[in-house]
């Protein structure tokens, strides 16, 4: 069986805690969690979620999200919709990285408005 490498961007959030949740009941899930404080970092590593990587970052970060990259198969994105430069950097380093490979990643993005 093959895993999907997952790198899901606002893992702490009302949306992205649910699609987190949803992709841990897939067995085939490797899931990259992009998180922007030591404490979300530590209070999603303290749920116990097994194949989640709870990474320190934040979307801005170029080499955060570079690394993040590296090995994904697809990223969804759930982060705040108003991080105009947070959502400029991720899309400038999917571009870049679907330029430079042969390898192609799709982009999930999702939001919602109260």
């Amino acid at each position: 069986m093959s895993h999907s490498k997952i790198f899901l961007l606002g893992a702490t959030g009302y949306i992205g805690g649910i699609v987190l949740l949803e992709l841990i009941k897939r067995k085939d899930c490797h899931i990259t969690a992009l998180v922007r404080s030591e404490d979300k970092a530590r209070k999603l590593q303290a749920l116990n979620l097994g194949p989640v990587k709870v990474v320190l970052g934040s979307a801005d970060d170029a080499a955060a999200i570079d690394a993040c990259l590296e090995n994904a198969d697809v990223v969804i994105d759930t982060f705040n919709c108003d991080d105009v430069k947070g959502t400029t950097t991720l899309l400038t380093a999917c571009k870049k990285l679907n330029a430079t490979t042969k390898r192609k990643i799709p982009l999930i993005h999702v939001e919602a408005f109260s």
